[in-house]
């Protein structure tokens, strides 16, 4: 005989309901894509995300994305990058959603998450990838669509960049 104590038993039940939650926001398009689910914190408050496999776009490793409540990210970005990238995902669609520039505005939020939750060799590791994914992002949109409008990414580009500047000696900088 097993014996839970109600925490227990109300967790796996919150686990549970959530991941419904979750499933009834999956668009069609990735449910082949599905490899499992996680929960990221903040706040005091869990948000569920889905970790689909890499190649649903190989033509962009890293992507992750928060599409009508379904958050989602691909399984290739590291897991110790994961919460900085899918809270900046929520507050530029939610916190941010119809304010100019909320692509720029979560990621200086998403930096300052990052800086106050890794350490620093980590945390610069962390501002390459991005600064990288953005990059990669950029052209991406670009070669979908040429007349797609990426000044927002580029904002977010040049927050990254400026940040790499103020965290890093002079002679590790990129050119």
């Amino acid at each position: 005989m097993f014996l839970y104590n109600i925490q227990t038993v109300l967790s796996i039940k919150f686990v549970a309901m959530e991941i419904l939650l979750l499933e009834d926001k999956r668009p069609k398009w990735a449910l082949s894509y599905i490899k499992g689910y996680q929960y990221v914190e903040h706040d005091g408050l869990m948000f569920s995300y889905a970790i689909l496999k890499k190649d649903l776009e190989p033509n962009l490793p890293g992507f992750l994305g928060f599409y009508e409540g379904f958050l989602f990210i691909s399984e290739d970005v590291p897991y110790q990058f994961r919460a900085p990238q899918l809270l900046h995902e929520i507050w530029e669609f939610t916190r941010y959603a119809k304010i100019k520039g909320s692509c720029a505005k979560a990621t200086k939020q998403e930096l300052e998450y990052a800086k106050n939750n890794m350490k620093q060799y980590l945390y610069l590791s962390y501002l390459r990838y991005r600064i990288v994914f953005f990059k990669r992002l950029i052209k991406y949109y670009k070669r979908q669509n040429e007349s797609f409008d990426t000044s927002e990414f580029s904002c977010s580009l040049k927050v990254l960049r400026d940040e790499w500047q103020k965290v890093t000696p002079s002679k590790n900088r990129q050119k």
